[in-house]
C-alpha cells in the first residue's frame, strides 16, 4: 500500500475524485430538499429553519467549502501558467460573473413602484407638485426627468446589496471576492485569517449588523438604537428591509467556511489520503464540538429567564388602532443578541442548545404561544450566519469530505450519480431551478398538495433533472464560469 500522495492531488494534475463525489453528493442532497422541503405537507427535517440548524441549512455551507477547496487547488495550478495579474482577473470575472448569474435566475428582488412615485422624496416624504401636476396633464417634454428619480435609485441599489443580491451563486462569487487576497497565504496564515473573518462577524454583529440585517423600523425611525439595538449602518443605508442568509455582512461568515475548504486542499495534497481523512475528520469534529458548545450559550435566551431579568421596554408593532403597542422584545429578538446576560445561568432550565440537525427545537414556552429562547446571535441561524452555525456546518463538511476520501481515494469507489453532478454542478443547479421556476411553482400548490402527489412529482423532477445532466455528460458538456 503507498502512502505517497496521489497524483492527482497535486496543483498540476486533473480532478480529485473525492471533491468531485464530495461536490456530487452536495448537489444531489440539494436537489432533494429544495423541491420537498418547499412543500407543507412533507417531513420537518427537510425543510429550512430561519433560526435553527436542520439538514437542508448544511447544504450551501457545503457549496462554498468546496468551492474554498477547488478554488486553492486551481489558483495554484494558473498562476504558475498564466500569471498572476491574469489569473485575479479572470476570477474576478468568474466571481462577478456568478453575481450576474444569480440575478437572472432569482431577479433583482427590488424594484421601483408607480412612475409617479418619482415626484416624491423617498427619504423625506415631499412631493414636488408642480412638476407632478405637469406629468398628469401629460405636458411633460419626452427627456423629462422626474427630480427624485436618482434618490429613488439609491434606495433601490441600498436595497439590492444589503440583502436582495444575496442568493447561493451570488454569495461564492462575492465570498471568493473576500478571501481573494488571502486565498495563497501560507496554511497557517489562512487559519489566522478564518479566525479573523469569524471574529469580524461577532463584532459587526453587536456593532450594527444585527438590526441592520432585521431592518426593524417603525415610521423611518430604527427601534431605540440606543438600547443595545445599534443600527448607524442603516442610518447610511437608509432602507429597511430584513436580510436572509446573512445579507452584505454574512460574507465574513462564509469567508471562513470557504477557507476552511482551502486548508482542506492542503491536507490532501500534503498527505496520503490514510493520513489526510484522519487529520480532516479530527479537526471536523472539533469544529463542531466547539460550535455546538458555543451554541449552548442560547440559552442564557430562555424567555422566561430573559423577561425577568429585562427591564428595557421596546416598540414592538403598531395596532390595528394606529397605537404603538409597548414589548420587551422586538419580535422576540433578544435586546442584546451578541452579550449574554451570564447572571442568567442560576436560572436556567437546560445548559444544552437543541442539537443540530436531529435534536428537538422547542418552539413555544408551555402553552402560552411565547416563544422558548429569544432569537440571539448564538443560535445555529442560517439566517444570520451565526458564528455557531459556520463551525458546525463547517466541520459536518469536513467530516463528510473525510467519508469520501476513505470511500474514493482509499477504497477506490464511487457513486455514479455523484461523480455526473460533481462533475457538472453549476448546470444542476441551472436545471433545478428551471424546472422548479418554469414547471412545479406554477402547476402545484404547495400548501395544500398530498404527500403521495409530492412524491410522484418529485420523482418525476428528479428524472429530468438527472436525465438532462446524464445527457450533457455523455456529450462531454460541462458548464464553467
Amino acid at each position: 500500500m503507498s502512502l505517497q500522495p496521489p497524483e492527482s492531488l497535486t496543483p498540476t494534475s486533473g480532478r480529485i475524485v473525492s471533491m468531485d463525489q464530495f461536490r456530487g453528493y452536495t448537489v444531489f442532497a440539494m436537489l432533494i430538499v429544495n423541491y420537498l422541503g418547499k412543500f407543507t405537507n412533507t417531513w420537518e427535517p427537510l425543510k429550512h429553519d430561519d433560526y435553527w440548524l436542520n439538514f437542508p441549512d448544511t447544504i450551501m455551507p457545503a457549496f462554498i467549502f468546496a468551492v474554498g477547496f477547488s478554488f486553492r487547488l486551481t489558483i495554484l495550478r494558473r498562476i504558475p501558467k498564466f500569471g498572476a495579474t491574469k489569473t485575479y482577473l479572470t476570477y474576478i470575472k468568474r466571481s462577478l460573473a456568478l453575481c450576474l448569474v444569480s440575478i437572472v435566475i432569482y431577479g433583482a428582488g427590488v424594484e421601483f413602484g408607480p412612475y409617479d412615485s418619482f415626484f416624491e422624496n423617498p427619504y423625506t416624504g415631499e412631493v414636488a407638485t408642480d412638476q407632478l401636476a405637469i406629468y398628469n396633464a401629460g405636458q411633460s417634454a419626452f427627456f423629462d426627468i422626474p427630480p427624485y428619480f436618482g434618490q429613488h435609485c439609491l434606495v433601490l441599489l441600498a436595497q439590492f446589496f444589503k440583502s436582495a443580491l444575496w442568493e447561493t451563486l451570488a454569495i461564492i462569487g462575492g465570498t471568493q471576492l473576500l478571501i481573494m487576497p488571502v486565498i495563497r497565504l501560507s496554511f497557517w496564515g489562512r487559519v489566522l485569517t478564518m479566525v479573523g473573518f469569524s471574529l469580524t462577524h461577532v463584532f459587526i454583529t453587536w456593532w450594527f449588523n444585527w438590526q441592520f440585517m432585521y431592518g426593524w423600523q417603525q415610521d423611518g425611525i430604527w427601534i431605540n438604537p440606543e438600547i443595545g439595538l445599534h443600527n448607524w449602518m442603516g442610518d447610511l443605508f437608509e432602507t429597511g428591509g430584513r436580510s436572509w442568509d446573512g445579507g452584505l455582512f454574512g460574507l465574513f461568515g462564509f469567508a471562513s467556511v470557504m477557507l476552511a475548504g482551502s486548508l482542506c486542499y492542503d491536507l490532501q495534497a500534503k498527505y496520503p489520503p490514510q493520513i489526510a481523512w484522519k487529520k480532516i475528520a479530527i479537526t471536523g469534529i472539533g469544529l463542531f464540538v466547539v460550535g455546538y458548545l458555543l451554541s449552548c450559550l442560547s440559552c442564557l435566551y430562555q424567555y422566561d429567564v430573559a423577561k425577568h431579568a429585562s427591564d428595557e421596554i421596546y416598540l414592538s408593532r403598531i395596532g390595528k388602532d394606529g397605537e404603538l403597542i409597548k414589548n420587551r422584545f422586538v419580535y422576540d429578538h433578544a435586546a442584546h443578541p451578541v452579550l449574554p446576560d451570564f447572571s442568567n445561568y442560576a436560572n436556567i432550565d437546560t445548559y444544552l442548545a437543541p442539537f443540530p440537525v436531529f435534536g428537538d427545537i422547542p418552539e413555544t414556552l408551555d402553552d402560552s404561544g411565547l416563544p422558548y429562547y429569544l432569537k440571539n446571535y448564538w443560535i445555529t441561524a442560517k439566517r444570520t450566519i451565526t458564528l455557531p452555525y459556520a463551525m458546525i456546518t463547517t466541520g459536518i463538511a469536513m467530516v463528510t469530505l473525510s467519508f469520501f476520501i476513505i470511500f474514493s481515494d482509499i477504497w477506490g469507489r464511487k457513486v455514479r450519480v455523484f461523480e455526473m453532478l460533481g462533475m457538472n454542478p453549476l448546470a444542476a443547479y441551472f436545471l433545478h431551478k428551471v424546472f422548479w421556476i418554469s414547471f412545479w411553482s406554477q402547476t402545484f400548490d404547495t400548501k395544500t398538495a398530498a404527500p403521495w402527489l409530492i412524491t410522484v412529482t418529485f420523482i418525476a423532477y428528479m428524472v429530468l433533472t438527472l436525465g438532462m445532466i446524464r445527457s450533457l455528460d455523455r456529450q462531454k458538456i460541462f458548464v464553467r464560469m
